[in-house]
């Protein structure tokens, strides 16, 4: 199953293109171009196969010297010397050689170095093929470094236009905050995955701390919402009479609660501490507000 995912993966990357210089002008480059142009043009993985083809003519060579040699040779020699007997004044020599040799036995060097000659010929084409796939891979991460870097510019454009709308949120929610009476507040905005979510006041139960994040768990939903803020930012935020802070790590909405249990607040089947250093809080917050707490 993962190896068809990853092949199906590699077909879609093949038919992405990607913009980038090339010698023929600025165009778009997929992956299946790439790795043609690369096969075609690339200096090292042409040496290596000019390596593997001068093996190849080695070889033959190995081969022909199992086989008889024959050489020949001539010369001619043509000499004039004054004379007053015409058919003596002249004198041709010629000579003629034919030379054949045939190494019958020599320990058997010359078959054992045709076969040396071809495993060296195997192993150099193995290793254009190790060339060639160390191309392919090289150019499949620089290729993969190039998608994600447009990616990447993709999605700082969308986290920084919901940044913008989340300040907008905050600022007019800040000018706004000075008309609207105490509880009037039924929703906030929150960033979660490069967009901004609305969540209900009501739906929220209670919201959990981690360093940098916050986990907000609402009323009919088992997976939290996870947003990039502090607890600090977030309690700024809502009102201060339906939130109480229990913990460091902890704010909770006590009108979504079932009950209090030795020093655990209860929401079903969550517990959520309440340290000494928040106990007064609660106490206090569920004295003052008693009578508006409803039961969900």
């Amino acid at each position: 199953m993962a190896r068809l995912m990853f092949i199906c993966f590699m077909f879609t990357c093949v038919c992405i293109p990607v913009r980038a210089q090339s010698p023929y002008g600025d165009s778009l480059w997929t992956l299946a171009g790439c790795l043609e142009y690369a096969m075609e043009h690339n200096i090292q993985l042409k040496q290596t196969r000019n390596t593997y083809l001068s093996g190849v003519e080695d070889t033959k060579q190995a081969r022909a010297a199992m086989f008889p040699s024959l050489s020949a040779s001539t010369s001619q020699s043509l000499a004039n010397y004054p004379s007053s007997d015409v058919t003596d004044n002249n004198m041709y020599t010629g000579s003629y050689n034919l030379n054949a040799s045939m190494t019958v036995f020599q320990g058997g060097s010359l078959s054992t170095a045709l076969k040396q000659q071809k495993v060296q010929n195997e192993m150099d084409l193995l290793s254009v093929e190790e060339t060639a796939n160390d191309i392919r891979i090289a150019i499949v991460q620089a290729y993969m470094q190039c998608l994600y870097a447009a990616e990447a510019v993709k999605v700082s454009q969308s986290t920084a236009e919901a940044s913008k709308a989340l300040k907008w949120f905050e600022i007019t929610g800040k000018d706004s905050a000075q008309e609207r009476k105490p509880g009037a507040l039924s929703a906030i905005f929150v960033k979660t995955d490069y967009r901004l979510l609305r969540l209900e006041l009501d739906d929220i139960m209670y919201i959990e701390g981690l360093k940098d994040y916050v986990r907000i768990w609402l009323r009919d939903r088992q997976e939290p919402v996870l947003s990039l803020m502090s607890m600090k930012a977030l309690e700024e935020q809502l009102p201060e009479d339906r939130f109480v802070r229990v913990h460091r790590s902890y704010i909770i909405q006590p009108s979504a609660m079932s009950y209090i249990e030795r020093g655990r607040v209860v929401f079903g089947k969550v517990r959520v501490p309440v340290s000494d250093t928040y106990r007064q809080e609660l106490q206090d917050f569920l004295e003052k507000h008693s009578i508006l707490l409803q039961t969900k």
